[in-house]
């Protein structure tokens, strides 16, 4: 598996910029299947301006939660390095913890809105996404998170219990027995049927996750927004 993970490892630092592109232009295609569903051309997904917005507030997303979740950390360990000599401060330890996790939901909630938005009002809006997002609306919201994260992970055991039996067909992990020193190209030669099999079932459960996971948040942003669909 090393000489394997070290390729991998090259394809990704290669790939990460196309992923984050890519990453745009899904989310752009399924806020636009829902906002716009008449725009159906090439599946409603393409490279323009809409897609560009939505990396641009994309990023200032994850940016945004990074900083947040990084601070907490720092602040969680700090604590916990101090309750190393004093152990009544385990108790704070906990109790910050929570209060981080609790931040980053409530931040992950109140940013949900931000891709439909920056899609239907052709700019980044963060601001306007945030705002939509209060109290009224928040525990609805988080709702919906949970039941779109349950349905995924479901989906996910699908394509687990899909691709085991596919990848026994065609030979499963098994060819590797016997291969140890042996050249990557000569591993992809041996896994290649395994390989393609979970390929195409990844990418087909793949998909279906990213709608399940995004599409309730743009139908919502449309609810709230009073537009009507179509």
């Amino acid at each position: 598996m090393q000489p394997l993970m070290q390729a991998y490892g090259v394809i990704v630092a290669w790939a990460a910029p196309l992923g984050l592109l890519f990453s745009a232009v899904i989310s752009t295609a399924i806020a636009r299947s829902v906002i716009r569903p008449e725009d159906r051309k090439f599946g409603y997904m393409r490279l323009g301006k809409d897609e560009l917005r939505v990396l641009g507030a994309s990023l200032i997303v994850a940016l945004t939660m990074f900083g947040v979740t990084f601070v907490g950390f720092m602040l969680v360990s700090l604590v916990a390095a101090l309750a190393a000599a004093a152990p009544a401060l385990w108790l704070a330890v906990v109790l910050l913890a929570l209060a981080v996790l609790a931040v980053a939901i409530w931040l992950s909630v109140r940013l949900s809105l931000v891709v439909p938005a920056t899609f239907s009002e052709g700019r980044i809006a963060v601001k306007s996404a945030f705002a939509m997002t209060a109290k009224k609306v928040f525990w609805p919201l988080l709702g919906m998170a949970v039941i779109a994260g349950v349905m995924a992970m479901l989906v996910g055991l699908l394509g687990s219990a899909v691709a085991a039996p596919l990848s026994l067909m065609v030979g499963g992990a098994e060819r590797m027995i016997g291969m140890e020193g042996a050249s990557v190209p000569s591993l992809l030669s041996a896994l290649g049927p395994m390989l393609a099999v979970s390929l195409v079932v990844n990418a087909v459960m793949t998909a279906a996750q990213i709608v399940i996971m995004y599409a309730p948040f743009s139908a919502a942003y449309l609810q709230l927004k009073g537009a009507p669909r179509g």
